[in-house]
């Protein structure tokens, strides 16, 4: 399930509504680099931290009102904005660890 090496980390958004589009997917994090935004959360997947450290935790891992995007800590993934609509958590992580390397 972890193929699709080429999402790194989804950002979620509190659109407060339900209805805008609040998820993005994300690749080549650098988190220093990325914005201290409160209402986003960065969450990284398995894959990215199992890239950088020893163990290969299984679980994501969540950055509390961090928000990365082009030109702070990380790129889109190509042909990506953000997935449409408005989506849960469990979505999001999917449609990242479904995104073709």
């Amino acid at each position: 399930c972890m193929a699709h090496a080429s999402c790194d980390a989804i950002v979620m958004h509190d659109t407060e509504d339900g209805l805008q589009d609040n998820c993005w997917l994300r690749s080549d994090v650098a988190i220093d680099a990325c914005e201290i935004h409160e209402g986003f959360d960065l969450w990284l997947s398995p894959a990215y931290t199992a890239k950088r450290y020893a163990y290969r935790p299984h679980a994501w891992t969540s950055h509390h009102s961090t928000n990365c995007f082009p030109g702070h800590g990380a790129t889109h993934i190509a042909g990506q904005a953000a997935l449409s609509g408005h989506n849960l958590l469990f979505q999001c992580e999917s449609a990242c660890l479904d995104e073709p390397s």
